[in-house]
């Protein structure tokens, strides 16, 4: 029996809810102007709120949610109609927008951070002078200086009323100035901090496409090229039977790359950090280890068709793997959480079929500069993982859980799906997130 077949628990009590602050602090949340004109998002907020405070996380799945919030038959395709994943995303935004409102007073923060739809309660402080709406109190508060003691009658005033006004304008100008700096200081733009940290301006970045003929070889060979043999000087051993000797001198050393993932380099170089001058398109079988050592990376494709891949295994919980008949692919979880699987399997021979992709951020082989390692189970995996860090506006949530108060960033993994649907990627989610304690150079 499909999960979408199994009935849905029954919705606590509204009273077992309504002394719990947290509950409260939802209910406000909906009442507000952010929120009350959608029906939908104050629904699904509820929910999600609901099944956390009373340990029903196990019900907040993308189907249940469906059908429990948005009226969903049971047994629907997720894949086919995504309005829950669009929602959740709708959510992140407004719920961002709420606690940006300096007229927030709330002590509760609720997130639901990307990957997953359980709620999250956080400590929220409260704007230090919140801005009250113009002409809602017209009757200024007292000051100290209207509580002192007035100047005698006979005292002249030291400031004509013009240059007291000029002053005061003066001050506010200054305070909203320092208001600016403050803001943007403690706000940066996270996307344009991380492309910086993979094209500095003082640096040399690196764009490594997939060798889209070593993975029609391995194809045809039945078997995988490990990169110790990929990195060698020495002709691939790869038995290409039924080829002839010209077609096979081809294929292993001509440089074949898919349409897909030259759109994706296109996109790489019009990021306004990527400068012509200190970024080089380098081909995987030109690279070398020492390339990885210093400077700066962008790897497309995973192991089976950019070997180089492999390097961001050691460090990751995520890892790819193939089969050694190249007929199957899967991505391996060392260490599944709550609700994960340990093992994510694409089948390759479907004309249309779930695919999976990664998304991680490490430091190089010295630890002074970054990779950027976008793997894909295919080629629809490969593309799925380009718009998560090139459009997807939850990858904003990622960074802003990555990100240190000095602007860098820790190491982090992503795992994605997505389905495959003539090499495109369709409806792509985003399925976990690891952020890792050791900090970016």
């Amino acid at each position: 029996m499909s999960l979408a077949h199994i009935p849905l628990e029954p919705l606590p009590e509204q009273s077992e809810l309504d002394l719990d602050p947290r509950w409260q602090a939802a209910q406000r949340i909906v009442a507000s102007r952010i929120f009350s004109r959608s029906t939908l998002l104050t629904r699904l907020l509820l929910h999600l709120v609901a099944a956390t405070i009373q340990d029903r996380t196990h019900q907040l799945t993308e189907t249940r949610i469906g059908i429990a919030v948005f009226s969903r038959k049971p047994g629907y395709r997720t894949d086919e109609d995504n309005i829950v994943r669009t929602y959740a995303r709708l959510l992140r935004r407004r719920l961002a927008e709420f606690y940006a409102d300096p007229q927030c007073t709330e002590s509760i923060r609720i997130e639901v951070p990307v990957g997953q739809y359980a709620a999250v309660f956080l400590p929220h402080e409260p704007a230090a002078f919140p801005l009250s709406p113009l002409n809602e109190n017209p009757d200024p508060p007292q000051t100290l200086a209207a509580a002192a003691d007035p100047p005698h009658p006979s005292e002249p005033n030291r400031w004509p009323r013009p240059l007291l006004l000029l002053a005061c304008a003066l001050v506010l100008l200054g305070a909203l100035a320092s208001v600016a700096v403050i803001h943007r200081f403690l706000h940066p733009d996270l996307r344009s901090a991380f492309w910086s940290s993979l094209f500095p301006p003082d640096g040399r970045t690196l764009l490594v496409p997939p060798d889209s003929g070593l993975n029609i070889a391995e194809d045809i060979a039945g078997k995988p090229v490990p990169l110790a043999d990929y990195a060698s000087e020495s002709p691939l051993p790869m038995a290409l039977g039924g080829l002839a000797q010209q077609a096979r001198r081809d294929l292993l050393t001509q440089r074949y790359l898919d349409f897909e993932s030259l759109r994706i380099l296109e996109k790489l170089e019009q990021i306004p950090q990527s400068s012509p001058q200190r970024v080089q398109l380098r081909f995987p079988r030109d690279l070398t280890l020492d390339d990885l050592k210093s400077g700066n990376a962008i790897l497309l494709g995973s192991i089976t068709s950019n070997p180089w891949a492999e390097l961001s295994d050691a460090s990751s919980d995520f890892r790819v793997v193939a089969n050694p008949e190249m007929s199957q692919a899967w991505i391996v979880n060392l260490h599944p959480q709550p609700g994960e699987s340990a093992t994510y399997q694409s089948h390759w021979n479907e004309p249309a079929h779930t695919s999976y992709a990664l998304v991680k951020y490490l430091p190089n082989l010295s630890g002074n500069g970054n990779i950027l390692f976008l793997e894909g189970l295919d080629v629809a995996g490969t593309e799925a993982a380009a718009e998560e860090i090139l459009s997807d506006p939850d990858f904003t949530q990622v960074l802003r859980r990555a990100a240190l108060p000095n602007g860098r960033f820790r190491p982090f993994e992503l795992l994605l799906q997505t389905t495959s649907l003539r090499s495109k990627s369709v409806h792509a989610q985003l399925l976990a997130t690891r952020i890792h304690a050791a900090a970016h150079p």
